[in-house]
């Protein structure tokens, strides 16, 4: 049996092992570029690299111009979202949201998953006509929970087999 002091060595190391990789495990960043006819029928688009990787596929993401690259005939006032990424929307796939210099919404509709993948979209159905262009990281890394957890778990295993070989060393000294 493991005793408590053990068990902290252990937990102490992972701990450590953790605090190298996770700064390691940061995502690339993902450049999103889109370019589409508003409902008004003036042309608009933008241009957003994300630092932290892909837009979430489970939380709506609000944007402001001040936090885009490039904004084509967009809403510039402060405090009103100029862009709005709706993923998974039931029945509609993943939405984009653009709000026009002229405080119009115009929606633009594309398959399921456009966000969180590379590759080039073009909006679908009821939808005003765009094009979404998802590009830059190469590799999805792992969140940081799960490095963790790896290095936890290798830690550990590692902390029960080198308590076996002690108990065996023990036992053929007795």
């Amino acid at each position: 049996m493991l005793s408590a002091q053990s068990i902290l060595r252990y937990v102490g190391i992972a701990a450590l092992a953790c605090a190298a990789l996770v700064p390691v495990s940061k995502a690339d960043p993902i450049t999103y570029t889109f370019t589409g006819t508003a409902f008004e029928g003036i042309n608009v688009g933008f241009q957003y690299t994300s630092s932290s990787g892909f837009i979430s596929a489970t939380s709506w993401d609000t944007l402001f111009a001040s936090q885009l690259s490039s904004c084509t005939n967009c809403n510039v006032i402060p405090f009103l979202p100029a862009v709005q990424f709706q993923p998974q929307v039931p029945f509609f796939g993943d939405l984009l949201v653009f709000d026009d210099k002229l405080l119009f919404a115009s929606v633009f509709g594309f398959q399921k998953g456009a966000f969180d993948s590379l590759g080039t979209y073009q909006s679908y159905g009821l939808f005003n006509s765009g094009t979404l262009t998802v590009s830059g990281g190469s590799v999805k890394t792992p969140e940081p929970g799960t490095l963790g957890l790896l290095v936890f778990g290798m830690a550990l295993l590692a902390g029960l087999a080198s308590r076996k070989r002690l108990g065996s060393l023990a036992t053929e000294r007795g």
